[in-house]
């Protein structure tokens, strides 16, 4: 089964194998949707970084990257990060540690906090503990915003296969308002662009594979979707 666009309503599984092209697209994509949004003196930008993948082996993976919002009046201060978490962020202890540390800078420094994890396997690195998700926003994918005015709380958002990824609201300073990201557009966009469906090939299991629950739901959907 070969599918031209997204054949899933929310998120697709398939598109986890191939992480580091799903990633460098969507953060373009995503700069480019809240550019327009954006106050004149802010601006949005892609940053590229270096992530400690396997730190005995001094291994670096330097595919990762986020998206900053800068203020050009303060110096281009960072107002908000956003984050699109990658295999380095949850799967490796130095990765791992890396990412919380810079996560526990960005909140102590008073920078808001959009956290978008579209990866089912690895550890949890959401700046909101695991407890604090409800169970139907846990799996199995997740999304929190963390405001800077209050980092004890956290909005979070339901993002799964089934249904349409939700358009999120991104805060900035405390005088703007909320601009939107649109995850749902962004992925279909990064599959129709990315030009995924030459590639995935929905007969054979995704990685990581799925689990017992998933699978149920997912390969009744997806020969009902081959037949139309």
């Amino acid at each position: 089964m070969r599918f031209n666009t997204n054949p899933f309503p929310g998120m697709n599984p398939w598109l986890e194998q191939a992480w580091g092209d799903v990633h460098a697209s969507f953060m373009t994509y995503a700069r480019d949707s809240l550019q327009d949004q954006l106050p004149p003196d802010l601006q949005a930008r892609v940053e590229e970084y270096l992530s400690v993948a396997d730190v005995e082996n001094d291994h670096l993976n330097d595919g990762s990257r986020r998206l900053l919002i800068l203020d050009s009046r303060a110096g281009q201060r960072v107002i908000t990060v956003i984050e699109l978490l990658s295999p380095a962020n949850k799967q490796s202890p130095a990765g791992r540690r890396q990412y919380l540390k810079k996560q526990s800078e960005l909140l102590a420094a008073g920078v808001n906090l959009v956290e978008i994890d579209l990866l089912r396997g690895g550890t949890w690195v959401m700046a909101t503990e695991l407890d604090l998700y409800p169970e139907s926003l846990r799996q199995p994918y997740r999304v929190g915003v963390v405001r800077a005015e209050n980092v004890a709380e956290a909005e979070l958002y339901p993002a799964t296969y089934a249904r349409p990824l939700p358009t999120i609201r991104v805060p900035l300073r405390s005088t703007d308002q909320d601009v939107r990201l649109p995850l749902q557009w962004l992925i279909n966009h990064v599959y129709e662009r990315g030009r995924y469906g030459n590639d995935l090939d929905y007969a054979r299991p995704p990685e990581p594979p799925l689990s017992e629950v998933d699978r149920q739901w997912i390969e009744p959907f997806l020969r009902e979707s081959a037949k139309t």
